[in-house]
């Protein structure tokens, strides 16, 4: 999971960096991208809408660049968001509130499903994992969880 502050675009601009890091360091992990802060009021809608083209667009550029790799991380998309009108939209990013619990439950079910549908003994590359990055003001952090 690479966790970004939704009201701050500037770690939105680091995920590419994360990817990199992840690709470089475990290419057969599944990703999940976790926008938190999601219950500030900052975060409408439209709001969300537009950070995710943003994402999108930087998640596409980057898996241009490092095509040619041939295992690339997996990333998981919050297919069944719920906009406050009541329509689903997908989004590349989960949208998740610690202080109002929101979110959280779409991608725990998510991250559970992925994690029992992994098969270690079909990888000649070893067993893929889950790297948890939450980016810090200063220095990296990495914490890796195989299963």
């Amino acid at each position: 999971m690479i966790t970004f502050n939704l009201s701050k675009p500037s770690q939105i601009k680091e995920i590419t960096f994360w990817l990199s890091s992840v690709q470089q360091y475990s290419p057969r992990s599944h990703v999940f991208l976790v926008g938190t802060h999601h219950d500030l009021k900052k975060c409408t809608d439209e709001y969300l809408q537009t950070q995710n083209s943003m994402i999108e667009r930087l998640y596409t550029s980057w898996t241009t660049l490092i095509q040619k790799n041939a295992h690339v991380v997996t990333l998981h998309r919050c297919e069944d968001y719920v906009a406050a009108d009541g329509s689903r939209r997908p989004l590349v990013f989960w949208p998740v509130s610690g202080t109002r619990g929101s979110g959280i439950s779409q991608l725990k079910r998510k991250y559970l499903q992925v994690a029992r549908s992994i098969n270690p003994a079909s990888s000649q590359y070893g067993t893929p994992g889950f790297l948890f990055i939450t980016p810090p003001h200063h220095s990296p952090k990495l914490t890796r969880n195989r299963h």
